[in-house]
């Protein structure tokens, strides 16, 4: 199947899924999600758990995900916002525990909202950090 037509299908650009593909870029959650339900296999079965044997069809090689990989970054990201949101001298460590706060008193459905319109803002150039800035520094 061409990448094109695939990338329509599950409603990504198509440079993104070339991405995914030549291993530049790797699926989020969601994303593995919708790719699973398009090949027809279970998400475990993407992520490399090849116990499970509930397959429709083989999805192509550059799904093979490194789940573990994938959570120790997770995790390396927790203690990154984590350090910051305790930085009491740092003014954007306040508004990160009042997004937190925010976020959590939402149900599911206004959690993918709220982090849609975050991803959809991150993507802005004017509202991203300059190279190197770490998280928490104020522009």
């Amino acid at each position: 199947m061409a990448q094109k037509q695939v990338a329509t299908d599950l409603n990504i650009p198509t440079s993104t899924y070339n991405q995914y593909e030549t291993g530049k870029r790797k699926p989020d959650i969601r994303t593995l999600r919708k790719i699973a339900k398009y090949y027809g296999v279970s998400l475990d079965y993407l992520v490399g758990d090849s116990s499970n044997f509930h397959i429709i069809v083989k999805p192509p090689n550059f799904l093979n995900y490194d789940y573990g990989k994938y959570q120790d970054d997770l995790d390396n990201k927790r203690i990154t916002v984590a350090q910051a949101v305790m930085d009491r001298e740092n003014f954007q460590s306040d508004l990160m525990v009042e997004v937190f706060e925010k976020f959590i008193s939402m149900n599911p459905q206004g959690q993918e909202k709220a982090i849609e319109y975050i991803r959809d803002l991150s993507e802005f150039p004017k509202y991203k950090k300059a190279e190197g800035e770490a998280l928490g520094e104020e522009n």
